[in-house]
């Protein structure tokens, strides 16, 4: 049933979309000085900053205006929220015109100033906004939405700080700015095309043409390198991506595919952490730092109100006899998402057989062999963004190494991760270094803070020793009372379970989706909520119109619908938007639209005998964005040391919108800036 976008249900939902991303253009805002002027709330008060609760506050009020006018869109546009349904998603309450407020989906919610995911939950509740996003899901979000509300504000509060903290001078990224308005242009595009229509392929589909993946590099001058990026480029040589015209959220997560980046050049100081080698005899300098694993991301998670939008849009379609579910083409994503990722992988082990063609030479500057050490570990952290990783105990896959800040003196990733873990078995050392052992203070170390501030002592004597990117152990058997053997990898790293995307999550979800699309016609009553065939200038639904075997089983089972005591429990109100024609035939059919019928639908089920069962939709798999970032423990000094590796992202140098979306955009920084090293990097 379409509603009246005068509706008073949509009262409180804005009329443009604004984001509070952090950018350079947030940064000069009125608005954001004023906020950074005094902050005050449950948290404390902090004169000139701003506070986590502030950034998390804000984070929800742009997430729900999203999701808001996107779900408005749908409602006024295509009419496919089923009126059963509405009592739930959307209403109004109060007794008399001017007490009457929405609640639900479209309500205004009270969000509290309070870093936590409890309270941002509690907030939706009071709104029934949890009733309503839990009607429209195939699986609970709730607690999801919060945690990437969460996340996403602790993250833009750390921002702030290192700005603050003037620590963009550490390094820089390979993009030169990011701007909030990507962000609006995108959920306006969404709102006023996508969500208006019953083709959501774009929202879905992958951001980049399956063409090879290549290394890029930043540099300052002609040999300071100070990042690295990972990406498809349109051609041989070219400094353009490979965009398509469509959005990249990826089918079962909450997040958006997209190229990766990691910072290249000197770590930032983690001098409480920092763990040395001792170098052999003869060897100058006597003893040489151990690499810690550089700051890698996916730009994607830079899209948080597309995140949004594409997790519960996702949540929506996989929601049994939701007319959503037939507005993708599963089979399609599937060809699709396969191509994306193999060319993803085929390129990475590609450049990690012969690292020289991509990577600049001296990047250790020790031997031949170790710079090849070096370019497998940088490449690494680009292709770590997406890893499935599944922790031993856990059941569901996150996407990204969850382990933290840790030491990397080899490579960690390479071609036969998914069979036998990470690190290859002639870079592995049962004792990289001896330290103290501080079990009951820090048990997962070096991934949480400390409490007090303590962190253990290394051994000066039992270090391993470096020659070449590998090295022998600093001790062999039970190091003594009081230290403890710190092997590469470490043991929880190596008792984790590892694959790709495609394999664990896209794949089964999509999967999934095709036998729920089949199962919800023989079981629901959704095929008279769709249109298998176009409709004068109505078009029919998605995966329709290039499923001849799905088409055919929708008009198959509308025919049964139409001799069945089934069909006195549509709603006419609901199919006269939908698909005219077939309410026609319903009347003709002796429907009314008054008169429920109280049979079980399972008897409505084409199969023979039994009736079949609805599959259950898969779990949210892949985490949050900044998930493990957020959580991260702090080093001393106040700014978190993840922060000091990122550098200026997101404020003064950070994400550039190479990403304008359109096909073959290029990316937004000068030639100076970003070198592809495969054709320009200067040996």
């Amino acid at each position: 049933m379409k509603l009246d976008p005068n509706d008073f249900l949509f009262n409180k939902v804005p009329l443009d979309f604004v984001s509070y991303f952090p950018s350079d253009d947030a940064l000069a805002s009125p608005k954001f000085q004023a906020l950074r002027s005094k902050v005050e709330g449950a948290v404390g008060k902090v004169e000139g900053a701003i506070n986590s609760a502030q950034t998390v506050l804000e984070t929800a009020r742009t997430y729900q205006a999203a999701l808001q006018q996107l779900a408005k869109s749908k409602a006024v546009f295509v009419g496919d929220f089923l009126s059963s349904w509405m009592p739930k998603i959307g209403w109004l309450e109060g007794k008399s015109i001017a007490t009457t407020l929405p609640r639900g989906l479209w309500a205004e919610v009270p969000w509290e100033l309070k870093d936590d995911p409890a309270a941002l939950t509690l907030a939706m509740s009071k709104v029934s906004m949890d009733v309503a996003l839990t009607t429209l899901s195939a699986t609970p979000v709730v607690r999801t939405v919060a945690n990437a509300m969460l996340s996403a504000g602790r993250v833009m509060n750390d921002m702030f700080r290192a700005q603050e903290a003037k620590v963009a001078s550490y390094l820089y990224l390979p993009w030169s700015e990011y701007k909030k308005q990507t962000d609006e242009d995108i959920v306006r595009i969404l709102r006023d095309q996508v969500f208006r229509g019953v083709d959501w392929m774009r929202l879905f589909a992958p951001p980049f043409e399956p063409k090879p993946w290549r290394v890029g590099v930043k540099v300052r001058e002609e040999k300071d390198i100070i990042g690295f990026i990972w990406g498809p480029t349109s051609a041989e040589g070219s400094k353009e991506f490979a965009w398509t015209a469509d959005f990249g959220a990826m089918p079962g997560t909450f997040r958006v595919a997209g190229q990766t980046q990691s910072v290249g050049g000197p770590q930032p100081d983690l001098s409480p952490l920092e763990r040395r080698f001792l170098l052999p005899k003869g060897i100058t300098p006597r003893e040489r730092a151990i690499a810690w694993r550089a700051r890698f991301m996916a730009v994607g998670d830079y899209y948080p109100a597309l995140q949004q939008a594409g997790g519960c849009a996702w949540q929506w379609v996989m929601k049994a006899g939701s007319p959503d579910m037939y507005k993708v083409d599963a089979v399609a994503l599937q060809n699709s998402w396969g191509a994306y990722w193999d060319a993803f992988w085929e390129s990475a082990w590609s450049v990690y057989k012969d690292p020289s063609k991509y990577f600049p030479p001296h990047l250790a500057g020790v031997s031949p062999q170790a710079d090849m050490d070096e370019a497998r570990r940088i490449l690494g952290h680009l292709l770590m963004p997406y890893l499935c990783v599944r922790r031993e105990g856990e059941k569901t896959w996150n996407l990204g190494v969850p382990f933290g800040p840790t030491p990397e003196p080899a490579p960690w990733v390479h071609p036969d991760i998914f069979a036998m873990g990470p690190v290859p078995p002639r870079f592995r050392n049962v004792c990289l270094w001896v330290e103290e052992d501080l079990k009951k203070i820090a048990p997962d170390w070096p991934y949480r803070k400390w409490k007090n501030g303590d962190f253990p002592r290394q051994h000066p004597k039992y270090r391993a020793t470096y020659q070449f990117g590998e090295s022998s152990p600093s001790f062999y058997g039970n190091p003594g009372e009081g230290w403890r053997c710190v092997p590469y990898p470490l043991p929880e790293q190596l008792a984790a379970t590892y694959s790709t995307p495609m394999k664990e999550i896209i794949g089964p979800a999509l999967k999934q989706l095709r036998d729920m699309q089949f199962a919800s016609l023989e079981e629901t009553l959704v095929c008279a909520y769709v249109r298998p065939r176009p409709l004068a200038d109505l078009p029919e639904y998605r995966a329709f119109s290039k499923d001849e075997a799905l088409r055919n089983h929708c008009l198959g089972m509308r025919e049964k619908l139409l001799t069945h005591n089934a069909r006195f429990g549509v709603r006419l109100d609901d199919v006269d938007d939908i698909d005219p024609a077939f309410a026609n035939k319903l009347r003709e059919s002796g429907v009314t639209g008054t008169w429920r019928d109280r049979l079980k639908l399972a008897e409505f089920a084409a199969a023979p005998g039994k009736p079949g069962r609805l599959p259950e939709a898969p779990p949210i798999e892949g985490g949050v964005a900044f998930g493990e970032l957020a959580s991260a423990g702090d080093v001393p000094g106040g700014v978190p040391g993840w922060m000091l590796g990122l550098g200026a992202l997101g404020l003064g140098g950070g994400i550039a919108y190479a990403l304008s979306r359109r096909r073959g955009a290029s990316v937004n920084v000068s030639h100076k800036e970003l070198q592809w090293l495969s054709t320009s990097i200067q040996r």
